[in-house]
């Protein structure tokens, strides 16, 4: 495992200035002993390399900020200038002397890597043999019109003979100490720096050079900022959210990937205080193009003022402006200067709306939900920004794992950065310098992983080294690992780091790096949507080298959170077709989002769920229906006046049912009415298909039909006759009329046949 980086060791005890000589030349002369070219064990330490620290002497305050270095060549060609920039306090003494040593580079060894080595001389062990001789010069020397010094190393490899430049015979990372003394002798300040002298003829525009892609991540982490049902943010989250606006603003150009999900977004713009509002003004400003963003605005604020009830401890406050703009040039050689601005600025990242346990929903059938909330989380997002987000990559998610990673691939995403601990160490290639190294996520078709690196992240946010040397650190760490891919027999062919800048870190740390990147060294800004982004021609399909991700726990109970999670927001879909202008939509759909925030524990979620259909159902009783009555028809066609009572601020649009035996409506379709707030009538139009008595039932809906607003019951009366019925009665009494006709007709005859005859027939019927 990667030691973590500490801070430097403090000062040594002061030493006489002619033992310090006599120490340095001790060095000269024990570096001058061949030692078959090996580094030197960390135990071999001349009492010349204790002088290594890594902080700016703690001895005591004064000598604490003795001197404040601004910036470090992050490397120099073969042929060019190491340059340090530092300002020097007023209490240092006027005829004060430097001296600096070159060390021989440090190399790597067959169990350890060069960027274990270099961790070792970061945390305070011997920088190695001495391989120029010490060169002392007046402290004065160094100054220059501005107050800030500059200590300038010209160098040279082989292939010159300038005897005025160090002569460095091989690529590599040379410590070089830097020790300030007072004319009397003792030491005032010591520190150590990286020389990182690049190869001859390297190639900076071609893929020959194999350059570490990196890309520079910013997380935001909230807690869930409706679950209280209002917007509300804690003092972390205040805390953090300031501290992401201070840095875009101290750094407004440089290559940052924010993480700030959509949950934070739409809480700040629902809060609605002065703190939210500015928050999410410099928000839009850093992610948006339209801004000037050549220099941090010399009146911004630094700092907000959190909301009235919460207070923010400690703190929080940066320097308006970065020691060192981050669009400056970064000194050293050619490769270092020139550099172009990155007009880009900071981008959003594609995410999903919260934090939610992915690998548990892809488990529990939730696929759906799983791009539903990142739908809604790019949605959001981009009420924030201009800019395209960063959408190929998925970011810093503990909660991937074997069976959501295919899932999140069908989602359109080609690579993902994971913690170290979520990738297992089957599948690496052996020889490959693994913290560079995307691999292909075993069980998918292309999906690549990489790892972003703790220790490094770690380095960066550690408040008790300087910032420029925070910087330096880390691409010096960087390039350790590509001078170890050039070395390799099974080469990276498309390296790629990733940096996790906490929301804290300084904004000179962050300059730095970001001037270090944009340039055309070893260590170069990720600039693709994807940033484990192929080299071309890499196969990135291999099966011999995929790797596993480690099942992250699961979280019980996700089959029923997600069926609460459809259940309430097919409710809230369905209220909204009928009150588009209810306030407490938006608020809804968050807080049923956040039930699957991965923070949430279950009965919590159960609340909010409950919490928002006892709403949603207290709204929808607020539409009162018409009184029960009875109500008399005689006619066909004809109406029912409908009285309605909205009690609610705004028109709602609902649909109405009826249904009885002996009535229906026109078409026999639902009838589309609105009511406007207050006392609405509504004529139901009816046809009447028989008279007599029936029950009228009646049912108020959604339009989208899928929630029922109200139902009830209206006895009808009716004396009209259909048109059939009518038709069929007439018939009928023809019919009657007829028979009726025929029958007297026939008893007329007879009758009349009866009286005309003869008696005798008469007496002979009898």
């Amino acid at each position: 495992m990667t030691p973590t980086l500490r801070q430097r060791p403090s000062a040594t005890p002061r030493l006489p200035r002619t033992t310090a000589v006599l120490v340095v030349l001790g060095s000269v002369l024990l570096g001058l002993i061949p030692m078959g070219g090996a580094q030197a064990a960390p135990s071999e330490r001349s009492a010349g390399n204790v002088e290594a620290r890594r902080t700016q002497d703690t001895q005591d305050e004064a000598a604490e900020s003795a001197v404040q270095i601004n910036s470090i060549s992050p490397w120099v060609d073969s042929e060019g200038e190491f340059q340090i920039r530092f300002t020097v306090a007023s209490s240092v003494p006027a005829d004060a002397e430097l001296t600096y040593t070159i060390h021989q580079p440090l190399r790597s060894t067959p169990t350890r890597p060069l960027h274990e080595v270099l961790d070792n001389v970061i945390e305070g062990s011997s920088p190695g043999k001495v391989l120029q001789a010490p060169v002392t010069s007046p402290l004065s020397e160094f100054g220059s019109s501005t107050g800030e010094s500059l200590l300038s190393i010209p160098v040279r490899s082989r292939s010159s003979s300038d005897r005025t430049r160090a002569f460095l015979p091989t690529a590599g990372i040379h410590p070089v100490s830097i020790i300030i003394t007072s004319a009397n002798g003792p030491e005032l300040w010591s520190t150590v720096v990286f020389l990182n002298h690049l190869p001859r003829d390297l190639g900076t525009d071609d893929a020959s050079m194999n350059p570490i892609a990196t890309s520079l991540v910013v997380p935001v982490s909230t807690s869930p900022a409706l679950v209280s049902g209002s917007p509300r943010f804690s003092v972390s989250d205040v805390s953090q959210l300031n501290a992401v606006t201070n840095l875009l603003s101290n750094v407004p150009t440089a290559p940052l990937k924010v993480l700030l999900r959509g949950d934070v977004i739409a809480g700040l713009d629902m809060m609605d205080t002065n703190w939210a509002n500015d928050t999410l003004d410099r928000l839009k400003k850093a992610f948006n193009d339209s801004q000037d963003s050549s220099e941090p605005d010399s009146t911004t604020t630094t700092t907000t003022t959190p909301p009235t009830d919460t207070t923010v401890p400690g703190d929080t406050t940066v320097p308006s402006k970065p020691t060192v703009p981050e669009n400056s040039t970064v000194p050293g050689g050619s490769g270092n200067e020139g550099l172009a601005k990155d007009s880009a600025g900071p981008v959003l990242v594609a995410a999903p709306f919260v934090g939610s346990d992915t690998e548990s929903i892809v488990k529990a059938q939730g696929g759906d939900v799983l791009r539903e909330q990142l739908d809604l989380g790019i949605a959001t997002a981009k009420r924030l920004t201009t800019r395209p987000l960063l959408s190929a990559s998925w970011l810093m998610d503990d909660h991937l794992g074997p069976s959501s990673a295919s899932e999140v691939e069908s989602l359109g995403f080609t690579s993902a950065v994971v913690s170290s601990t979520q990738v297992t160490p089957e599948g690496r290639r052996p020889g490959y310098v693994t913290r560079i190294a995307p691999m292909r996520v075993a069980g998918t078709k292309s999906l690549r992983v990489a790892t972003y690196d703790d220790t490094l992240s770690a380095h960066l946010a550690d408040e008790a080294v300087p910032a420029a040397t925070r910087a330096h650190d880390v691409l010096t760490s960087l390039v350790a690992d590509w001078f170890d891919n050039r070395s390799s027999r099974d080469q990276v062919l498309d390296p790629t780091a990733v940096l996790v800048i906490q929301p804290t870190v300084s904004p000179m740390t962050v300059a730095a790096l970001s001037a270090a990147i944009r340039g055309n060294g070893p260590v170069r800004n990720a600039t693709s949507d994807d940033l484990l982004s192929p080299s071309p021609g890499t196969n990135v399909d291999d099966n011999d080298h995929a790797v596993a991700l480690r099942p992250p726990a699961s979280r019980s109970g996700m089959g029923q959170l997600i069926s609460d999670f459809n259940q309430t927001g097919q409710l809230i879909s369905s209220f909204s077709t009928a009150a588009a202008d209810e306030p407490l939509l938006e608020t809804w759909r968050i807080r049923n989002a956040e039930t699957l925030d991965a923070s949430l524990n279950a009965n919590d979620a159960t609340a909010i769920h409950d919490k928002i259909r006892s709403q949603i159902a207290k709204k929808g009783s607020q539409v009162v229906p018409p009184p029960s009555r009875r109500v008399l028809l005689a006619s066909r066609d004809t109406t029912i006046p409908l009285r309605f009572k909205n009690e609610l601020p705004y028109e709602v649009n609902l649909t109405l049912y009826a249904r009885s035996p002996r009535i229906g409506t026109p078409d026999g379709e639902p009838i589309p009415i609105t009511l406007r707030p207050g006392d609405n009538r509504i004529d139901l139009p009816v046809v009447v298909r028989a008279p007599g008595e029936s029950l009228l039932r009646l049912r108020l809906t959604t339009p989208d039909g899928a929630m029922a607003v109200a139902a009830f019951d209206i006895p009808v009366q009716s004396t009209a006759i259909s048109g059939v019925g009518a038709v069929l009665s007439v018939v009928s009494i023809l019919f009657l009329l007829l028979w009726w006709a025929g029958t007297f007709r026939r008893d007329r005859r007879a009758n009349a046949r009866a009286d005309t005859a003869h008696p005798s027939t008469v007496a002979d019927r009898h």
